[in-house]
């Protein structure tokens, strides 16, 4: 974990940058969006006061009033959104009036309330402020011509002027709305290059930070080999000249090695015993097996000195003492990564 977790945080950064990035990119995109349902929304009310100039009709002017709510209801979550402490009830449901969709309403949020400061979106922000006094008027303009509309007295010459209104609100509506999709693009533009900018920041870290981790690993495994290489040296050095039969366990691979005393003084000859732990686990006393085992476990885990004594079966069929000793070689880490010793024959010596 010492070598890796500078790895992990870059991962976990550029994870969590991806997210925010997605969840921006979705913001703008549905910003667009709205943008377009908005001036649709605009041009339907217009449109549908035309019509109810025309025919009187009262079906006509409540499909007005449907028109309109898509502007009132984006109006009415960007008055919330502009409060330090925003009812976020009041603005999903501004936003669905809107016609936004429910799922891209958390990354609206989100959108305006950290960027609502940045340039590009002070700019959309200020279009579209803009935007809603003027759709302020054109209601004002379509409550006047319900009024007169309603009169029996009501003829043409009497609600032109107000259609002029309504139709030069419209006008000026229309470039308002243009700049409002401009400023998006600039924004999403802007967004994507800030983005792209961090994310390859972010990754670029990753270069010299792998590299470095990589020096660490060589440099521990160097570190560890040398010292296994030095300790079995030293080990040879002590059983040089000795009757002793060596032994050598690879703790990582499971691998055993067996040397050709060894399995002599077992009675056997170099290929009749294999080099497996089960050659000799297999050959101990049924009485030794529990104190083998507790002492292997005891310097493995504990760092107890492995000196035993113990009966091993020879290829004769008869069971003979010896003595065992080792000592495990571990890793920087503290890791046993293999165990080696000498078995010593506990008979007498012909000459005793």
């Amino acid at each position: 974990m010492l070598i890796i977790w500078p790895f992990l945080v870059i991962v976990a950064v550029l994870l969590w940058l991806s997210s925010e990035s997605m969840s921006v990119l979705v913001g703008v995109r549905s910003f667009s969006e709205g943008e377009s349902l908005w001036s649709k929304g605009q041009k339907e009310a217009v449109f549908h006061l035309m019509r109810y100039a025309e025919t009187r009709s009262e079906a006509d002017y409540q499909k007005y009033r449907d028109a309109i709510l898509v502007p009132r209801g984006d109006r009415k979550a960007r008055i919330e959104l502009e409060r330090p402490d925003p009812d976020y009830a009041i603005v999903w449901r501004g936003l669905v009036e809107g016609r936004t969709h429910p799922d891209d309403i958390p990354h609206v949020i989100k959108l305006y309330r950290r960027f609502r400061n940045v340039s590009f979106m002070a700019e959309v922000v200020a279009v579209w402020e803009e935007a809603d006094q003027m759709v302020d008027d054109l209601i004002r303009s379509a409550d006047q011509l319900h009024e007169r509309a309603s009169s029996p007295n009501a003829t043409e010459q009497t609600l032109r002027p107000i259609l002029h209104q309504i139709l030069d609100i419209d006008a000026r509506l229309t470039p308002l709305e243009d700049r409002f999709a401009q400023r998006l693009g600039d924004a999403a533009r802007s967004t994507q290059l800030l983005l792209l900018i961090a994310n390859l920041a972010i990754a670029t870290t990753l270069i010299p930070v792998g590299i470095f981790l990589s020096y660490r690993m060589v440099r521990r495994r160097d570190e560890a080999e040398r010292a296994l290489k030095l300790s079995e040296e030293r080990f040879n050095l002590a059983v040089t000249g000795s009757n002793d039969g060596l032994w050598d366990r690879n703790l990582d691979t499971g691998g055993v090695y067996y040397s050709p005393r060894f399995k002599q003084l077992l009675g056997f000859t170099e290929p009749e015993m294999e080099d497996t732990q089960e050659a000799l686990t297999s050959r101990l006393h049924p009485e030794d097996r529990p104190a083998h085992e507790q002492a292997v476990d005891g310097h493995l885990k504990r760092g107890v000195p492995f000196d035993i004594e113990m009966r091993l079966q020879t290829k004769a069929g008869e069971y003979r003492w010896f003595h065992f000793r080792g000592q495990s070689v571990r890793s920087t880490a503290g890791r046993a990564m293999r165990m080696a010793g000498a078995m010593t024959d506990r008979r007498p010596s012909p000459t005793a």
